[in-house]
């Protein structure tokens, strides 16, 4: 047995993120705090632990209490005696507690409105290369063998997993339709995956005394690719997504393969993903079957989304856009070739004689692009 066995495998993983975000609201946020402070809107809370309790009196919750209530909410005790507060009280017991609703002079202050320009600015850029290169050869070259059976077999396996994100964010401009809100969010992924499996006798003296001659190549080689790009603004949005899959091409620049991408040249030099099974020259006799077969799988997978989105609000004056570009290629070269040529004599064979290649390669391709863009001018009604 001559045999040739390759295992090639990249598990690669990609995250790009840019997130900026301005506010500026004039203290209203500070105000707020400030009067809820001044405010005894409760007596008691659940961390008021041993404290006695009269009808009517007001607890609030807290973030971190789990015993029963809900966290942060305010609750009013309806029980008709005394009652000392414990770490496991239950304030969702509806015959001794009632969820009542806590106002606040601070909850009129209008929150979340940027007084001044407020701007923003979130720029991501990802560039990405993955290659793998493999392949199997498995060769009997001259000379003469004989045994019980002889077997010839190359196997290759090569496998690129690749995922890419990129997540860029900005949120600013002020409530009045002025300053500057802009995503930008740049992506360039290459992917590429070579290798073929190879299994030949050539020009060798093959004889079986009891068993087959079988020479099989095997070669399966996948690429699965996904990609997804994320750009939101309060204003200006902007995505930009160029994306290259190849399966059985020598690597080669970006300027190349944008080009090819645009018009649909070749200029990528092919070095095709093949399973070749072959014997060439030589005697053959054998007392079994013979048997020359290869087999080619190759398939690429690629998933890509570019979504852009501008959700632009204001009380006035609010604009904004969305934009989205995407460039993608995704090209195989596969083949199977099982043969017998130019032997020195006829093959002599005991039993039966197959010959045989097969080629299953394939491309999956799905690409979404969005781009979506809402402004609102509310005019102050959404804050009344």
């Amino acid at each position: 047995v001559v045999s040739a066995d390759d295992n090639g495998l990249i598990l690669a993983s990609s995250l790009m993120k840019a997130i900026s975000s301005t506010s500026n609201d004039g203290g209203a946020s500070l105000a707020g705090t400030f009067i809820d402070q001044l405010e005894d809107s409760y007596q008691y809370s659940s961390a008021s632990v041993g404290q006695v309790i009269s009808q009517y009196d007001v607890v609030r919750v807290a973030s971190t209490y789990a015993n029963g209530g809900v966290p942060g909410g305010v609750y009013q005790y309806t029980g008709a005696t005394d009652l000392a507060l414990s770490g496991t009280t239950d304030y969702s017991d509806t015959a001794n507690w009632k969820r009542v609703s806590e106002t606040s002079v601070a909850d009129l202050i209008p929150t979340g409105l940027n007084v001044t320009a407020s701007e923003s600015v979130a720029v991501g850029g990802l560039v990405v290369r993955n290659e793998l290169a493999g392949g199997a050869t498995a060769r009997i070259d001259q000379g003469t063998v004989s045994g019980g059976s002889v077997t010839v077999d190359a196997q290759s396996r090569t496998q690129l997993d690749a995922t890419s994100e990129g997540i860029v964010e900005s949120s600013g401009g002020s409530a009045f339709g002025t300053g500057v809100s802009l995503a930008i969010n740049a992506m360039i992924v290459s992917n590429a995956v070579t290798g073929s499996a190879l299994a030949e006798i050539t020009g060798a003296g093959v004889t079986t005394t009891s068993g087959g001659l079988s020479v099989f190549a095997r070669n399966d080689a996948r690429v699965n690719a996904l990609l997804n790009s994320v750009t939101q603004s309060g204003d200006t949005a902007v995505g930009v997504v160029l994306a290259f899959n190849t399966l059985g091409y020598a690597p080669t620049n970006l300027l190349n393969q944008t080009v090819d991408a645009l018009v649909g040249t070749s200029l990528g030099t092919k070095d095709a993903a093949e399973a070749i099974a072959r014997i060439t020259g030589g005697t053959q006799i054998v007392a079994g079957d013979l048997t020359v077969e290869a087999d080619n799988v190759a398939q690429l997978n690629a998933t890509l989304s570019n979504a852009a989105s501008s959700a632009a609000s204001a009380l006035y004056g609010a604009t904004g856009a969305a934009a989205g570009v995407v460039l993608a290629s995704n090209m195989v070269a596969a083949g199977a070739d099982a043969r017998i040529s130019n032997p020195t004599a006829t093959a002599t064979v005991g039993g039966d004689a197959l010959i045989r290649a097969t080629d299953a390669a394939g491309i999956y391709s799905n690409v979404k692009l969005v781009s979506s863009s809402v402004t609102s001018n509310t005019g102050g009604l959404d804050i009344l």
